[in-house]
């Protein structure tokens, strides 16, 4: 028998050529069920200078849904992620990179002043569940932590996002998160 590895059906390819990035979401079918890949490589001089990777699978990434499993049904990206933007109204890399940022700034210090720039249109998906604008969304309690009830305190996620900006403002967030032990640190940015 042994471990079995495949690809999945939802794949969505990212680039930032200024940076020398390229970025990859998808599901991998293991073992026979989908898991959800966040993988980034950085290539400095022709090389492959930084690797992270974060794979979220059931019971981990969260109490919404299975990860991979909501992504997998999905089968492709939205389309807002995959549009070519018109020539007259692409940002500049320094802009894209500020709105982006401007998210971190807003969850780790809003005063109500400095939010980030969303879109009315905006959705937040994390292992394939919207988890915005979603009235219905209810933690399925099965298994693993209700993070739902936890405080800010007593939670910590690893959590690779991904940003679609139109028009100076965040349209689309796409996340692929872990659950980890209280306090872990991540070893690349510390």
């Amino acid at each position: 028998m042994g471990y079995r590895l495949g690809t999945g059906k939802y794949k969505l390819y990212v680039a930032d050529p200024e940076d020398g990035q390229v970025g990859f979401y998808g599901t991998l079918m293991e073992n026979g069920s989908p898991v959800l890949l966040a993988l980034r490589l950085k290539v400095t001089y022709g090389l492959i200078s930084e690797v992270e990777t974060l794979v979220a699978r059931g019971g981990g990434g969260g109490p919404f849904t299975p990860a991979g499993k909501a992504m997998e049904e999905h089968g492709n990206p939205r389309p807002q992620f995959l549009r070519t933007v018109p020539a007259a109204e692409r940002m500049s890399h320094e802009d894209l990179v500020k709105v982006a940022n401007s998210y971190f700034t807003g969850l780790g210090g809003n005063t109500g002043h400095n939010t980030a720039p969303f879109a009315p249109t905006c959705l937040r998906w994390e292992n394939g569940a919207q988890t915005n604008s979603n009235p219905t969304l209810r933690p399925n309690g099965a298994g693993g932590v209700n993070i739902v009830a936890m405080s800010c305190e007593e939670l910590t996620l690893e959590i690779s996002e991904l940003f679609q900006i139109d028009k100076g403002k965040i349209d689309q967030v796409e996340a692929v998160i872990n659950t980890v032990p209280y306090g872990m640190r991540s070893a690349v940015w510390d």
